[in-house]
């Protein structure tokens, strides 16, 4: 059952990647593609771009269908998922435990907002702020998110990744998050075995939190009007 915690915010509880998870994902626009709404359109005539135009159209199918649009899987998608709770753990001992910070008792499956159809599905919780884990399948990657230290600069390199915390923190109108790059390969490395988890902590930017939420709400009106187009069209 979902729990109110915060204003216009349900906070549902339990494991992700379930059924119960998949079906509280439909037809809303999630933290992981959220990212293509806020894509800057090659056309002044648009108010989205071709990506974020599809990703639209494959919520309002949702919302038509009852069921989920086809996910991509890959050897990069399922290396992550494979190694998500061991940087979890690593992201335990080796930064939070050290600085007294622990993570909230609970896990949340799904953060759901109650006038816009979004939400989104931090790994983790710590003192009410998400926690992101990323396990890149190329080491290159970590490599490369070892230089990042700030939003800003995340925000940069990839605006996939910077916008799901964004939105995050967004949805639960947090000050601040984490961001963990985690490479297992390097936890036996002889040179650099304490490079193997890279966190950052991150302050919200507000002007980001007003993009999202008025990208959102533009989209969602799209939305309407095709499913009241697909579901009005007489039959042939």
């Amino acid at each position: 059952m979902p729990l109110p915690k915060l204003k216009d915010r349900v906070l549902y509880y339990g494991q992700q990647r379930t059924q119960e998870w998949h079906d509280l994902r439909l037809g809303k626009f999630t933290s992981s593609e959220i990212y293509k709404l806020m894509q800057k359109p090659r056309s002044s005539k648009s108010e989205f771009s071709a990506s974020g135009l599809t990703y639209i159209s494959a919520k309002a199918q949702e919302v038509c269908y009852g069921v989920p649009s086809p996910s991509a899987s890959s050897l990069a998608i399922q290396w992550g998922e494979e190694w998500e709770p061991i940087a979890a753990e690593q992201f335990d001992k080796t930064y939070l435990h050290p600085r007294l910070l622990f993570k909230d008792d609970e896990d949340l499956q799904f953060i759901a907002s109650e006038s816009l159809p979004t939400g989104g599905s931090p790994d983790d919780v710590v003192d009410g702020m998400p926690a992101e884990y990323k396990c890149p399948y190329n080491p290159t990657n970590h490599f490369k998110h070892c230089q990042i230290n700030t939003l800003e600069e995340l925000l940069a390199f990839d605006k996939q990744k910077a916008w799901q915390l964004i939105h995050q923190m967004w949805l639960m109108r947090a000050d601040g998050a984490y961001w963990c790059s985690f490479d297992p390969r390097l936890l036996h490395s002889e040179k650099c075995p304490h490079r193997a988890l890279h966190v950052i902590e991150v302050e919200q930017i507000q002007e980001a939190c007003d993009q999202i939420e008025e990208r959102v709400a533009a989209a969602h009106e799209l939305m309407k009007k095709e499913v009241e187009r697909f579901l009005n069209q007489p039959a042939a």
